[in-house]
């Protein structure tokens, strides 16, 4: 996904109307997805789930389109032109969203008092608002005091980083993919499934500055420059050099630099893969290649030599 100002270039394929283009054809290139009239403010941010999209402008209006059958846009219904998200908005209380998160069919909002707010399917616990409704509801459960900077959602669950550095995680804790110890997702386990259904903190950890949640891992960047994953390694996912689980976050080694070189610029986790991006511009993969979506195939990671710009595009 690309854009610039009031528009944005799309390419993707095509499930409940979620390229926002207005039909439910295919685009094999990419084309200009035009903002409802009264959303005038610049785009900043942009997060795709599986069939729903959630789009932030800078004065903190929200805009999406696609599915919204678990309410992951915020229960004003499924569409195939991007349109406000006048339901969601109005559950954050009069505060301004700043940044946006999208999971597999549930949304996060983060606003600039440092709430969070979830939305969309929560079998799992993944909005951390309870077991209970789809939400829009308020995430609460952070330490005294403590206020979100950041978030992602993932497949079931989410993650989020508190501006003391510390890292929350709730929703589908069965792989390991919350980081939490053992003692504690045995706490939340109910038969075959762990449902951490409101935040927890993951133990250990005070530097963090970004976290990526993917399918069934989560992937997190620490100030120092250091990278740590966790969850199901299949395909090398997490980056460690070798395909067994991590229930406890795990130092992953990122080709072409060295702890202590300043923060990452951010971390990504797709659905059997993770991206570092590295403050000299380099991008670090490790993961599944079936489908060339890595450079080249490894268990650790492999830079990428292309620099990307502060888009990273």
């Amino acid at each position: 996904m690309q854009y610039d100002g009031n528009g944005m270039g799309c390419v993707a394929q095509r499930l409940c109307g979620w390229l926002g283009t207005g039909d439910c054809d295919d685009r094999l290139a990419p084309v200009e997805v035009r903002l409802p009239h009264e959303a005038v403010a610049d785009v900043v941010d942009v997060a795709a789930g599986a069939g729903h999209l959630v789009v932030l402008l800078a004065d903190g209006t929200l805009v999406g389109c696609g599915d919204d059958a678990v309410g992951q846009l915020g229960g004003d219904g499924s569409r195939t032109e991007m349109t406000v998200l006048a339901a969601l908005m109005e559950a954050l209380g009069g505060e301004r969203a700043v940044g946006v998160a999208a999971g597999w069919e549930h949304s996060l909002v983060v606003t600039a008092s440092g709430a969070i707010y979830g939305t969309g399917a929560n079998a799992f616990g993944q909005l951390g608002t309870g077991p209970d409704g789809l939400g829009p509801g308020l995430v609460s459960g952070f330490g005294p005091g403590r206020v979100a900077v950041a978030c992602s959602a993932g497949m079931r669950h989410s993650m989020a980083v508190t501006d003391a550095g510390e890292v929350y995680a709730w929703g589908d804790g069965k792989f390991g993919q919350l980081g939490l110890p053992a003692d504690v997702l045995d706490s939340h386990r109910t038969g075959r499934k762990v449902l951490v259904c409101t935040p927890e903190q993951v133990g250990g950890i005070g530097d963090a500055v970004s976290v990526a949640c993917g399918y069934k891992t989560s992937t997190l960047a620490l100030a120092d420059g250091r990278v740590l994953a966790c969850g199901a390694a299949a395909h090398g996912t997490l980056g460690v050099g070798e395909c067994a689980d991590k229930i406890v976050p795990t130092f992953t080694p990122v080709a072409g630099e060295l702890p202590g070189t300043g923060p990452l610029r951010s971390v990504h986790a797709g659905w059997s893969f993770s991206l570092v991006h590295a403050p000299s511009g380099a991008v670090s993969a490790a993961g599944s290649n079936s489908r060339g979506w890595r450079h080249q195939p490894c268990l650790a990671p492999t830079t990428r030599r292309r620099r990307l710009n502060r888009r990273g595009l």
